[in-house]
């Protein structure tokens, strides 16, 4: 089967195959439909394989997509009534794309999706019934009055799932970015960076997601420069302290100032060290493949000259990795408004009494970075929004102690609340 996405343009061109359209509500064009069921494909049945009920929320975007209930529904039944189309809502259930799942749409336009895929859909991430499910459910009663649907039993609407809120949670300790590195696969002098695939796990693989820490170890210098891209989005710091952040940059020339290196440093032991995060890869548009690694791939530059002996570690956050931090005994009480520099991990602890419930946790004074609960990663987070808060399925939970861990990039908070609804602003 090949399909024609967006009323027009095709995936393939092979004309044995069964077309199927891909398309929004937004897009439903009654002389299209007619075109494809006279010209494109007159001999066999008309099928929607993919009719958008909602759309992707992407970060920095303003507020959450949202299209109309009524609009979805009243498209669905003229394309069933007048075409005698077969209709595929997409999706019917909102979801999550927890860990570093969530993709990019469009990365030339930096469009990343955030973790909840909640679409604006029939069903919400949080499993709650929303008004294009109603209304959908009586389109289907409507079309067996009028014989186009087979009747069917029809069960009464299920109850919906129970969300909760439980009290804040004040993080206590956190694990300073040298702690985690200890603890990181580390590749030793490297002569040029390579992207974190093209690291050397074994096995003919290397790593896919998470983080890329490229350090030089050495002498302070005046000139630090990165000749290629840096995909996708790059830490700058010099001696454990944030000195620049850079998003989708073609390369990066900077010159440190004296007052930037540390008086605690012996001399040849000062570190410079480009973070870079992986913020997901096209999820559906063509893109070359050298626009899908992740990382440094070209060359580092100190004063004008190749850097050499090469520091590169992979923080991808697996369960190895996270269960080795959860049995550190060095994690640092935190002091309320005590500077942090750098990137770091919090952990704090969730009381849950009885059975627990489905609920969100809101990062109101964070700033980037992703949660883990109980040492699963349930996705990234970002205060530029539009999406505040992330989802915690109840089975990720347990009766008792909860371990709620966030890697912090930039600005901490010291609150962790847990609230009834997704809250969606900017």
């Amino acid at each position: 089967m090949s399909t024609v996405s967006r009323l027009g343009n095709r995936t393939t061109s092979i004309a044995e195959l069964f077309e199927a359209i891909n398309f929004g509500q937004s897009e439903y064009s009654p002389k299209f439909f007619n075109r494809f069921h006279t010209e494109i494909q007159p001999t066999k049945p008309m099928y929607i394989s993919e009719y958008w009920s909602g759309w992707f929320d992407a970060w920095n975007q303003t507020g959450h997509s949202v299209r109309p209930a009524k609009e979805l529904v009243d498209n669905a039944e003229k394309m069933m009534l007048s075409f005698n189309a077969s209709v595929n809502f997409y999706p019917m259930l909102g979801g999550t794309s927890f860990d570093f799942w969530a993709g990019s749409e469009n990365e030339k336009l930096h469009r990343r999706v955030t973790t909840s895929y909640d679409f604006d859909t029939i069903i919400s991430e949080g499993l709650q019934y929303t008004e294009k499910y109603h209304l959908v459910r009586k389109l289907y009663l409507k079309l067996v009055n009028v014989g186009r649907m087979p009747k069917l039993h029809l069960p009464k609407v299920p109850q919906i799932t129970t969300l909760t809120s439980y009290d804040n949670v004040t993080v206590t300790h956190y694990l300073p970015l040298e702690q985690l590195l200890k603890k990181c696969r580390k590749f030793e002098n490297l002569t040029k960076p390579v992207t974190m695939e093209m690291l050397n796990f074994g096995a003919n693989y290397g790593q896919r997601y998470g983080f890329i820490l490229y350090r030089v170890v050495g002498k302070q210098v005046k000139e630090y420069q990165i000749t290629g891209p840096i995909r996708d989005r790059g830490i700058f710091l010099v001696d454990s302290v944030e000195v620049d952040v850079l998003q989708d940059a073609d390369n990066f020339t900077t010159t440190i100032t004296q007052n930037k290196w540390s008086l605690n440093v012996s001399s040849n032991a000062h570190t410079v060290d480009m973070l870079v995060e992986n913020q997901g890869r096209s999820n559906y548009r063509k893109l070359k493949l050298d626009h899908a690694r992740k990382g440094i791939d070209s060359s580092i530059l100190l004063n004008g000259a190749p850097a050499g002996h090469l520091e590169v570690y992979s923080l991808d956050f697996n369960a190895t990795f996270m269960k080795q931090l959860n049995e550190l005994n060095n994690w640092v009480p935190l002091i309320e408004h005590q500077p942090i520099t750098s990137p770091a991990m919090y952990r704090g602890k969730l009381q849950v009494t009885g059975q627990p419930k489905d609920t969100y946790i809101f990062l109101e004074r964070w700033t980037k970075g992703n949660v883990f609960v109980n040492g699963f990663n349930i996705g990234r987070y970002w205060k530029v929004g539009p999406q505040q808060t992330l989802y915690i399925p109840g089975p990720l939970l347990k009766t008792g102690d909860n371990i709620v861990e966030i890697f912090e990039l930039h600005k901490n908070g010291v609150q962790l609340s847990f609230v009834q609804n997704p809250i969606w602003k900017n």
